[in-house]
């Protein structure tokens, strides 16, 4: 019992931190996005 009540909070803790990377992948992906747009825009001009 005790061994489930350690590791839980460290999944909780894991859990979070593959949140946040994904968040901070998806911002990167949607800046490049933006940026290579904005690049074509600037490039038509």
């Amino acid at each position: 019992g005790r061994e489930k009540d350690w590791k839980h909070p460290i999944t909780i803790r894991n859990i979070s931190i593959i949140l946040i990377l994904i968040i901070i992948i998806i911002v990167m992906i949607a800046i490049l996005l933006v940026g290579s747009a904005l690049f074509e825009v600037l490039a038509k001009i």
